[in-house]
């Protein structure tokens, strides 16, 4: 018997996590089949339990092979009836049994957690020792709750197989060994392995040829269809990892005994009528809180971003944490409810040391930092006893539109309900906040405050609506004309080399969406920035690329569900270099095909899941770097001489606020988003920046994950690379959590 190997890759926190705009999911790391991208964030790929998985495969596989046991499966937990059960399922009582946890778990045999070769009364007497029984699997402490009841299949060590599909950015592999089971070792290094590219069809002839070499011949035909069906089946059912082993074949046809399996869980909209409604199960070791529940239904009731992680119930550091690169609007009642279900969780169980809660993050681009505010300075109110009598000590750090009357506001309640609050705004790094938080740095009586500059331009209702202000009638009637230039053509063949410059102060763009608010904001740095024609042509795409032909950068505000074909349809105008994809969800299958077609057109793709990029005193994408109060502190209205890329969009603000503190300011800035698949990489915006000669230094925002900083130092060291270079790498302490857990 083999297993589906789970050894999850962590983010880093320092106790109960609970981000409320947070966009991270921790990604897997796996001892057998490893690509670069299972290193990174993955936001959308979920682990699903064994039994569906195999559902979803008994279900939906085409395949010559004989399939056997399909459907013979039985689930059992603490609550379950024995003797309905058997009503349920009569095969239980005529047949050789195996039964294993269905909890994520690794390596089930090696543990003895699986039980081989029994009648029902066998597996029962085995249950008890082991049904409700907290276990120890690597670091993990959790307790063994779901069993599988399957049908025994004996068979010779020789009829066993490994197979395994997983996802990379240039396409997806296909791994098979033809030695499986709970010894396989190493397949990475022992398997044949097949790369089927984006949009690439999988053949029977090819998996014969790569995969089936030391294959009887009596099985390839029956192997072959098999892998195919699979293959297909994990394409249709967006699966971005399916792994089985063993895989058993015999007379009588294949056998599905073990399995693990992630989902794109974006796809949910495209997949609907074949998932069903699918459980993501937590990791081993972490359990599955009501609270978490809640939290979710609020999530999906809302436009805003609400996401709540319980790591663990008597820790000392709870955060409630945003983003801002994707800043969202919330309402009053939802940041309530949100914070009120931290509290309530916090002031559970004292500590001997008391308690601390971060509040805040990074520096937001539009949400309105004062009225998000509101509604957890009202949860605070409502919960103040609980927090004195816990000790309850809480830190908030935040920058963005009105922030400054936000912490106000927040240093007021803490005057007036005796609890300890220190307030904090751009002038102090997040990680400044930490150290005073743990002890280990001291708390300044009265921290700097960042000048107020242009908050008069945010609308002090709170509303998502366009302040009333227009600086379109600014731009000079007399301006010199640009001379439209003509649209490149694009030749076929080869992948087409990209500029190293995507933004000028003649860059033009078509917005996709109806984002007045964005496009006010774009017209607003463009008069800050004295640019002679606005960099907006056109809202929405339809006949604009005609009547516009200067215009080479479309910003696509599209939703998740449109994204994938307005930028297909985007990519057929030659004149458009740059495309900004700024919706986050969008299926990874749908991002990697737009990325194959960007490439062979020599397009740039900022996104998806980004604010987008700035060029100081030239250009900037939507929302990124906020309203004007932010433009003018961090001094993006004229250029600098210092690049930056980065993922996320909330912390390219804190770059641009550093940056502008301790260099001569911003040369360009991207963030490339969060998704496991960004259109564009790191390296691609590094070797620009290398090859830009107003750029003196490079800085470069990691996350955890990935190979991206591994191979800008090889480039350094290969002297491709010549300009200084300060790269942050984050993640240091994931291996500290015994599980992976979701940061988006």
């Amino acid at each position: 018997m083999g297993d589906g190997d789970k050894t999850p890759r962590k983010r880093c926190s320092s106790a109960p996590l609970i981000p409320t705009a947070g966009r991270r999911e921790a990604a897997p790391r796996r001892t057998s089949p490893l690509t670069t991208e299972q290193h990174t964030q993955v936001m959308s790929a979920k682990a699903i339990s064994e039994q569906t998985g195999k559902e979803f495969l008994y279900k939906h596989i085409c395949t010559s092979a004989v399939v056997q046991n399909r459907f013979r499966y039985a689930s059992v937990g603490p609550e379950t009836d024995f003797e309905r059960l058997a009503t349920e399922h009569p095969w239980l009582l005529t047949e050789r049994l195996v039964v294993k946890p269905d909890q994520l778990i690794k390596r089930r045999g090696k543990l003895g957690l699986v039980g081989v070769n029994l009648d029902l009364s066998g597996v029962r007497e085995w249950l008890k020792s082991r049904l409700m029984i907290e276990t120890t699997v690597g670091k993990a402490k959790g307790v063994l709750k779901n069993f599988l009841i399957e049908p025994f299949v004996p068979h010779k060590q020789e009829e066993e197989f490994y197979v395994c599909i997983y996802a990379t950015r240039e396409g997806d592999y296909v791994l098979f060994h033809h030695e499986g089971g709970v010894d396989v070792g190493d397949v990475d290094a022992k398997a044949k392995k097949l790369l089927i590219g984006v949009d690439e069809k999988i053949s029977e002839e090819s998996v014969k040829k790569e995969l089936l070499t030391h294959i009887p011949n009596d099985k390839k035909v029956i192997l072959a269809s098999f892998i195919v069906g699979l293959f297909n089946l994990y394409e249709d059912l967006f699966f971005t990892y399916l792994e089985i082993n063993p895989l058993v074949v015999t007379k009588d046809g294949v056998y599905v005994l073990d399995m693990a399996a992630k989902i794109d869980a974006t796809a949910d909209y495209l997949c609907k009528s074949k998932w069903g409604d699918v459980e993501f199960p937590p990791p081993f070791g972490r359990e599955a809180y009501p609270e978490e529940a809640y939290i979710a239904d609020l999530d999906a009731k809302s436009g805003a971003s609400l996401k709540l992680t319980l790591l663990n119930p008597r820790g000392r550091i709870w955060t409630m944490v945003a983003g801002g690169g994707a800043s969202v609007v919330y309402s009053e009642q939802q940041t309530y409810d949100y914070a009120k279900t931290i509290l309530s969780l916090m002031t559970r169980e004292k500590h001997p040391d008391g308690k601390v809660l971060i509040i805040g993050g990074s520096i937001a681009n539009f949400t309105n930092v004062a009225a998000t505010f509101k509604g957890i300075v009202r949860a605070i109110r409502d919960h103040q006893m609980p927090l004195k009598e816990h000790e309850v000590t809480i830190f908030v750090r935040r920058g963005g539109p009105n922030y400054q009357e936000g912490l106000r506001v927040m240093g007021e309640v803490g005057k007036t309900t005796g609890i300890p609050i220190h307030v904090f705004g751009t002038e102090t790094h997040m990680t400044a906040i930490v150290g005073m938080a743990l002890g280990h740095r001291p708390i300044p009586n009265q921290p700097p405050v960042a000048a107020h500059t242009a908050n008069f331009l945010l609308n002090s209702s709170g509303s998502p609506s366009t302040p009333a202000s227009s600086r379109t009638a600014s731009f000079s009637e007399n301006r010199a004309k640009v001379e439209d230039s003509p649209a490149k053509k694009i030749q076929s063949g080869a992948p087409i080399a990209r500029s190293t410059s995507l933004f000028s102060k003649h860059t033009k763009s078509i917005v996709w969406g109806m984002q007045t608010r964005a496009v006010q904001g774009m017209m607003d740095f463009d008069y800050v920035c004295s640019r002679e024609e606005p960099s907006v042509a056109a809202m929405n795409m339809s006949d604009a690329m005609k009547k516009h032909p200067d215009v080479d950068v479309l910003i696509s505000f599209a939703s998740l569900r449109s994204a994938y074909d307005s930028t297909m349809e985007t990519l057929q105008h030659p004149q458009i270099q740059t495309i900004a994809i700024i919706a986050e969800g969008i299926p990874e299958a749908h991002t990697r095909k737009i990325i194959k077609a960007a490439d062979k057109k020599g397009v740039t793709i900022i996104g998806p899941a980004t604010v987008g990029g700035i060029k100081p005193g030239c250009f900037k994408i939507g929302n990124t770097g906020g309203m004007l109060d932010n433009i003018l502190a961090s001094k993006l209205y004229r250029p600098g001489s210092v690049a930056y890329v980065s993922r996320s969009g909330g912390m390219s603000n804190e770059l641009n606020n550093i940056i502008s503190r301790t260099t001569d300011g911003v040369f360009e800035g991207v963030a490339i988003g969060g998704d496991r698949y960004p259109g564009s990489v790191f390296t691609d915006h590094v070797l620009r920046y290398q090859d830009t000669p107003g750029v003196k230094m490079i800085v470069v925002l990691g996350e955890i994950g990935g190979t991206e900083e591994y191979k800008i130092g090889q480039a350094i060291q290969q002297g491709r690379i010549t300009k200084p270079v300060v790269c942050w790498c984050i993640g240091t302490c994931a291996t500290m959590f015994s599980s992976e857990f979701c940061l988006r």
